[in-house]
């Protein structure tokens, strides 16, 4: 990393912490952002919701606050608020979390929208209907992506194919309560 790394002399003593959209975990920050803001010098932890390693029968059973309830646990591990980072499903959780635990900033990148995403999926399904099922498909069971071509937004037209499966190899399946929840 360039030396001048800093060189906005801007305040590191805030941690970060950054949590994951739906289907991935903490790797999906560790190779761009984590490894950014820690050669910046700032405390980083990147969450990975403990269902995404469970059983079909196990992730049946998280809900929608046990999301919430590790990102209040995350938050509060902290000895100073950190800013909270989400994405996607991380960002809506992190919302929620963050009217429970103290956080110095909350940033939202992408997140699911407070009237969840019916609107969405529906357009998806007008622009592509093999994609939504896909989508829905993957989001289930996360092995089925290492099949044919990704859904239509997953990735942007100008993402690199090999970076784009190199993510799609890690994605992991969610919980469908969660999921239902999001709609």
């Amino acid at each position: 990393m360039p030396s001048n790394i800093n060189a906005l002399n801007i305040d590191t003593s805030t941690p970060i912490l950054f949590v994951p959209g739906a289907m991935s975990g903490s790797w999906i920050w560790e190779d761009n952002f984590a490894q950014h803001y820690r050669a910046m010098g700032f405390k980083v932890h990147c969450m990975t919701f403990s269902g995404h390693h469970l059983s079909f029968k196990e992730r049946l059973k998280l809900r929608f606050n046990d999301y919430v309830d590790e990102c209040i646990e995350a938050i509060e591990s902290f000895d100073k608020a950190p800013t909270v980072i989400g994405h996607s499903l991380g960002g809506l959780a992190s919302l929620h979390a963050t009217a429970h635990a103290k956080a110095h900033a909350l940033i939202l990148m992408s997140p699911v929208p407070i009237s969840g995403v019916v609107g969405s999926m529906s357009s998806l399904a007008k622009k592509s209907p093999i994609s939504l099922a896909k989508f829905i498909t993957a989001a289930c069971y996360a092995g089925i992506t290492r099949y044919g071509t990704p859904p239509i937004g997953i990735y942007s037209n100008t993402c690199d194919t090999a970076d784009a499966d190199k993510v799609t190899a890690q994605l992991r399946s969610e919980s469908i309560p969660v999921l239902m929840k999001l709609l």
